[in-house]
């Protein structure tokens, strides 16, 4: 992608990477990861290309599913 010049980097996060929640003790802190992995990421190839890369991020952000992972959440 980089000696291309082109491409598009996806990753699939969670709403509950923007904040923490009972019983969410692994599974918001892991998605949390995601969301930083990949602003440090795009930050990084930027600086190398001067602002000149044509590589796109993108970080998607799912709401809640109840799939019993996390038990009785309570947003705020």
């Amino acid at each position: 992608m980089i000696e291309k010049n082109h491409g598009h980097i996806v990753a699939i996060s969670s709403i509950l990477g923007f904040f923490g929640c009972p019983y969410g003790t692994t599974y918001c802190p892991s998605k949390s990861a995601i969301k930083t992995m990949m602003e440090a990421v795009s930050e990084e190839l930027r600086a190398l290309s001067n602002g000149k890369s044509s590589v796109k991020f993108t970080t998607i952000y799912p709401g809640l599913v109840l799939t019993g992972i996390v038990k009785k959440p309570k947003l705020r």
